[in-house]
């Protein structure tokens, strides 16, 4: 479990590091501790490589950082809605030469006309 845990901003920039010190119970009730220090640009990176990697359908669930909600692939609703924006193009364009095929036959003279 976490026992307590600091934003340290280093000299020189670069982000800071992020301290913890964690503290775990053992067996016979004896305590083991640790103290674990990260640079901030590591765990910002780790956190960006998890979303992506759960927008692209790599991982199942989001990790404990954000609930631990199942993933959603965008890749995949992505190419979902794709799908979608041309099936409903291709029935409109349809929709749309019936259409026009019935102006044509409307606005043909009669001799013209076949049954």
């Amino acid at each position: 479990m976490v026992v307590d845990a600091a934003l340290v901003q280093v000299p020189g920039g670069g982000g800071g590091v992020l301290a913890g010190v964690f503290e775990q119970d053992v067996l016979g009730g004896v305590a083991s501790s640790a103290l674990c220090v990260y640079k901030m640009a590591d765990v910002r990176r780790r956190f960006t490589d998890n979303i992506r990697r759960c927008f692209a359908g790599q991982q199942s669930y989001a990790g404990l950082q954000f609930g631990n909600r199942v993933c959603v692939a965008l890749v995949s609703l992505q190419a979902a809605l794709l799908q979608t924006l041309l099936l409903l193009l291709l029935l409109l364009l349809r929709s749309s030469s019936v259409a026009l095929s019935i102006l044509r036959i409307r606005s043909a003279p009669a001799a013209d006309r076949r049954p």
